[in-house]
Order: C-alpha cells, then sequence, then structure tokens
C-alpha cells in the first residue's frame, strides 16, 4: 500500500472572542430584536447606541440572520441564534459564525456557567404528550470549541420546560427521567457524558432541581405522594452524599432559590 501525505491546511487565525472586553471606553454591548431586525448595539452613557452588527453580510446574501430568538451565553462571550434547524453561535469583533449546531425546533438552549458545553432542548408537553422533531434526540449537549455532539437523550416524561441543569464549574450536567415506573435524577459527567457512578439517583415524583451557583450542591423537591410529605433534598457531588432532609406538610408545590453566592438557599 502506497504511503500517501496528508495535506496540510493553511492556519486560519482565530477570531478574538474577548475583543470586546478591550474597548477602550469599557463599553457593554446589548442585543434587541424587533420586526425581522435583530441588532446588537454598544451601550453609551450619554450618546445613543452605537450598531455594532446587524445581520449585514447575511442581509446581502439574501438570508435571514435570526428567525426565532437570540440568547447570550453567561459570560457575553457568545451570542446563540435559534432557528428552525438549529442554533448558530457567533462572536468576535465583528459578529462571525462559530459554529452551527444542526437540532431542529429547538425552544431552550443552556450554556455551562464556564461556556465550554452548550444543552439544546426540543421536548415539548402539549395535551399531556411529548411532542419533539426527534423524540430520541430531545436533549443534544455539544462541545462549543468543536461543535460536536457529545450525546443526546430522549424526552421520557412530558415537560414543557427544561428538565435539565448544570453545575456551576460545568462538571456535571443533572436531568430528571424516569425508568419502569421510577423517577430519577441523573448525573453526567463532562466530557465524557457518562452517568456518575453508573447510577441514577431514585427521587419518587422529583418536580425540580437546582444546582448551588458557587458549589457542587445539588437540590430537588418532591411532592407529597400517599402518606409521606414532600420533601427537599440537598445532595453534595461527586460523593452522592445526602447534607440534608427536609419534610414539608401539606404542600403542593415548591419554589427554589439559591443565593447568589451560594451561602443560602430559600424554599418557598
Amino acid at each position: 500500500e502506497e504511503f500517501e501525505e496528508p495535506e496540510i491546511k493553511p492556519f486560519v487565525t482565530s477570531d478574538d472572542l474577548y475583543d470586546w472586553m478591550s474597548d477602550k471606553s469599557c463599553r457593554d454591548q446589548f442585543v434587541i430584536r424587533y420586526d425581522r431586525e435583530t441588532e446588537i448595539f454598544w451601550s453609551e452613557t450619554k450618546n445613543a447606541p452605537v450598531l455594532s452588527y446587524g445581520g449585514d453580510r447575511e442581509k446581502e446574501g439574501g438570508k435571514v440572520w435570526v428567525h426565532l430568538g437570540v440568547e447570550w451565553s453567561p459570560q457575553g462571550t457568545y451570542l446563540c441564534t435559534f432557528h428552525k434547524r438549529g442554533v448558530a453561535l457567533w462572536g468576535g469583533s465583528d459578529f462571525r459564525k462559530l459554529q452551527r449546531l444542526r437540532h431542529g425546533n429547538v425552544h431552550a438552549a443552556k450554556f455551562s456557567p464556564d461556556e465550554r458545553y452548550l444543552a439544546t432542548w426540543n421536548g415539548e408537553a402539549v395535551d399531556g404528550k411529548v411532542e419533539s422533531v426527534d423524540t430520541n434526540g430531545a436533549l443534544l449537549v455539544w462541545d462549543v470549541a468543536t461543535g460536536r455532539a457529545l450525546r443526546d437523550f430522549p424526552q421520557v416524561q412530558a415537560s414543557a420546560v427544561p428538565d435539565f441543569s448544570w453545575s456551576c464549574d460545568g462538571n456535571f450536567l443533572a436531568r430528571l427521567s424516569r425508568r419502569g415506573g421510577q423517577d430519577l435524577v441523573q448525573v453526567y459527567e463532562t466530557p465524557s457524558m457518562g452517568l456518575l457512578g453508573k447510577a441514577s439517583i431514585h427521587a419518587q415524583g422529583v418536580q425540580e432541581l437546582q444546582w448551588s451557583p458557587t458549589d457542587p450542591y445539588m437540590v430537588w423537591w418532591s411532592p407529597e405522594h400517599a402518606n409521606i410529605p414532600a420533601c427537599v433534598t440537598l445532595t453534595e457531588f461527586p460523593s452522592k452524599t445526602v447534607v440534608r432532609t427536609k419534610n414539608l406538610f401539606h404542600v403542593k408545590t415548591c419554589r427554589l432559590y439559591w443565593q447568589a453566592s451560594g451561602d443560602f438557599l430559600c424554599v418557598e
């Protein structure tokens, strides 16, 4: 077999994704949408906002820049735009397209707090049934730098809102699941996206889960069931050690709120 030397591709300089932080006037950027327009502006303290980018390259090619919506990444490095066939990530001084992630009919996208990963979700509960373009991939997890899909998950129980959450450091993704009539909390490690400890956590009736904004603690709550009171459970990861549980009586629903520095947890 004759050896064929691989072609050496020319080096391409990548955009400086943090260019906006070196602005001499220390201005912030914000995005607005109206009619079919999406525009990014520099904020000004005394003068009118200055347009940074408004989709001119796409307009010249006869394309619509944004179809459905936009969302900033947690640190402002990326702008995520929503389209019928997926999402796109934009960044740099002139907002070039960095990644195109194909996932039809995406309703929600959540970056990990460190912006290394992005989870896109398209499952929706309508009249008690799950509607999704691809029910075998209602939730997809992506590597932001490479645009590679790390894992996909089916929508196994009806939900009108995304039922997954990132840990504060982006090392874990937690989601609600159900198997054999049992409600489960499943925690996956990045970047392998393997199930932590190769085992799910049984949490009958679990309704909501949230990570601490500063530490590897996760809290969830379960409603009353038969003669069992509602319960709030606080767990540490990766050990899965239960730090605290609190039974609640005569409770139909709960809301969980972490204090910004993670020192306090409020249960409403």
